[in-house]
């Protein structure tokens, strides 16, 4: 049987449901809505990481904050722990690709959930960074994939994939060339996650207390990041980078955290 890792790292698909300011913007990759009143920020420039603090108040946060994502992982500093395996219930199907100008977003259909302590976790959207976000042991990789959940007290939990190079995938392909190319513009893509794999669990996983990586990076996130890896070809990181861009934040400092990892 495929664990989740396998469908997650085979399948990459990329959903991104617009999460709002106040909490949750779209888990990483955000901006969607264009009105006069949005603050524009970017990845680089002006706009840039270094600069997300001063685009505004209610980004205090990417400059103060002691608990930020995505941060260096560390094997030999995690602290092993008993932490139960996260049962993965994805029944349902993707909806449409929307590009925010900032990553590839696939908004799926409700009834999406992970269970995480007890607690059920509905599925927002997942979506892409490149190049990594996420480091473990100081490597950066091509492709990072984010999976955005929130639970009915509105907490949110990500769970975190990351990708290395080599073999084409043939999902990342289906994704890149249905995905519009102009910023702000939303294409119908619906897929059945059942359709490519058989998934039930995920077993072997980083966990850290951290935030949302981009404005404004409001903490308070449950982060899970799996340390295996799928594969993708070069000539397609190319074609994401032309798509959407470098679009991931550095790493942060870890501070008083920990890194725990679920003892096998």
């Amino acid at each position: 049987m495929l664990t989740f890792h396998h469908y997650l790292m085979a399948c990459l698909y990329a959903c991104l449901l617009t999460l709002s300011t106040v909490g949750l913007a779209d888990d990483d990759d955000d901006d969607d809505d264009d009105d006069d009143h949005e603050v524009h920020w970017s990845y680089s420039g002006e706009g840039g990481p270094g600069h997300w603090g001063e685009l505004s108040d209610d980004f205090v946060a990417c400059a103060e904050g002691k608990n930020q994502s995505p941060i260096n992982i560390l094997d030999k500093d995690a602290v092993p722990a008993r932490m139960a395996p996260i049962p993965i219930n994805y029944p349902g199907k993707t909806t449409s690709i929307f590009n925010s100008g900032h990553t590839l977003q696939v908004n799926v259909e409700p009834g999406n959930s992970v269970q995480i302590e007890g607690e059920t976790y509905h599925l927002l959207q997942f979506h892409f960074h490149t190049p990594s976000e996420h480091e473990i042991d100081g490597e950066r990789f091509p492709l990072e994939i984010h999976f955005v959940h929130k639970n009915d007290k509105g907490e949110i939990a990500v769970l975190g994939g990351v990708y290395r190079e080599g073999k084409e995938n043939e999902r990342l392909r289906a994704i890149v060339e249905k995905a519009p190319k102009k910023a702000g513009k939303s294409v119908p893509f619906v897929v059945a996650f059942q359709d490519h794999a058989t998934f039930d669990v995920l077993t072997d996983f980083y966990q850290y207390s951290g935030s949302l990586t981009t404005p404004p990076c409001t903490e308070g996130l449950r982060w899970y990041v799996y340390p295996l890896v799928a594969t993708i070809s070069r000539d397609q990181i190319a074609e994401y980078i032309k798509l959407i861009g470098y679009d991931a934040r550095g790493v942060q400092p870890l501070n008083a955290r920990r890194v725990l990892r679920r003892a096998q």
